[in-house]
C-alpha cells in the first residue's frame, strides 16, 4: 500500500525576485501533495505557508516579509495530506535554497552629463537579481523535531 509512502520531492525549485527585490519561490511537484514553505534565519525557523499542487503545475509564493539583506534559507518540505488529515505528519525529501531580499534602486537618474557622472562613481546595482535554482534535488527528510541549528547559527 502507498498510504504510508511519502511524498515526492519537488521536480524543481528556484526563487526569482519581484519588483520589490522580495524573493519569489517557484516550484513544480512531481505529484500532488501538500508543500510546507519553511524560512530559517539567524536564531529563527518559521512555517510561512502551505500550499498544495498537482503534479506537473507550477506553485508560488512570494516572501513579502522578507527583510532586505538578511539571508534566509528557504524550505520546501512535501507532506503526506491524506495522513496529515489523520494526525499523521509523513514528509518527504525537502528542497533547500538560500536567498535574500535586496532593496530595489532608489530613484537614480540616467541619460545625460549628471547622469553618466553619477553613475560613473557609484556603481549600479542589478534591476533584478539572478535567480537561484535547484534542480535534480536531493536533500534528507525533514525530522518531526524543531530546528535548533542552521548554516546561520
Amino acid at each position: 500500500s502507498d498510504v504510508w509512502q511519502a511524498p515526492s520531492a519537488l521536480q524543481s525549485f528556484r526563487i526569482d525576485y519581484d519588483a520589490q527585490g522580495k524573493p519569489v519561490l517557484v516550484m513544480q511537484p512531481q505529484e500532488s501533495a501538500r508543500y510546507r514553505i519553511q524560512r530559517d534565519s539567524v536564531g529563527e525557523s518559521i512555517v510561512l505557508a502551505e500550499l498544495s499542487g498537482i503534479g506537473g503545475e507550477a506553485l508560488t509564493f512570494t516572501d513579502s516579509g522578507a527583510a532586505y539583506d538578511v539571508p534566509y534559507t528557504y524550505r520546501v518540505i512535501p507532506v503526506h495530506e491524506e495522513l496529515l488529515g489523520e494526525g499523521v505528519l509523513l514528509e518527504g525529501q525537502q528542497a533547500v535554497l538560500i536567498a535574500q531580499a535586496k532593496a530595489p534602486a532608489q530613484g537614480r537618474q540616467s541619460g545625460g552629463l549628471l547622469g553618466g557622472l553619477s553613475d560613473l562613481l557609484s556603481p549600479r546595482e542589478a534591476d533584478a537579481p539572478e535567480p537561484s535554482t535547484a534542480s535534480g534535488i536531493a536533500a534528507s527528510p525533514a525530522p518531526d523535531l524543531p530546528i535548533e541549528s542552521s548554516l546561520f547559527w
